[in-house]
């Protein structure tokens, strides 16, 4: 589930984007978006993506875009692609799959970015963790397990 600020009243929206500028889930943003406002992303980010660009800031990984379109003709985004590796990092919850659907949508959306010469990696709550960000980080950088 994303964090909606469109329904908070206009001081508290302010106070929370200025939180987010200044934590690194909003420095993760500024980095990987560039001429994106906070604001567009903030609206879309769930929990695990969040907790996903804190470790990965932590652990100082290479900048990543965030939800682009790679697949021409389709309307899929990825959470987090690295471009010079072509890896693209998805993160999955429990409430993104409340559908087989849904479900299946995901699983299309891997191949046709596999057909399409990305390297998918997958995480969720548990395998989102400091040494798994770590072993991702090394993947994008092109450095031995």
């Amino acid at each position: 589930m994303g964090i909606s600020l469109d329904k908070l009243s206009a001081p508290l929206r302010k106070q929370v984007l200025e939180q987010l500028a200044h934590s690194p889930h909003g420095r993760l943003i500024d980095a990987v978006k560039g001429d994106t406002k906070p604001q567009a992303l903030a609206r879309e980010c769930s929990s695990l993506e969040a907790l996903f660009s804190e470790i990965w800031i932590a652990c100082d990984g290479p900048v990543l875009k965030r939800e682009v379109a790679l697949v021409p003709g389709r309307l899929f985004r990825v959470d987090f692609l690295h471009e010079a590796s072509r890896t693209v990092i998805e993160v999955q919850g429990f409430r993104d799959h409340t559908s087989a659907k849904g479900f299946h949508r995901d699983n299309e959306k891997f191949l046709l970015l596999t057909e399409l010469g990305y390297r998918v990696i997958t995480m969720d709550r548990k395998l989102i963790t400091e040494a798994n960000v770590w072993k991702v980080i090394r993947l994008c950088r092109g450095e031995k397990p």
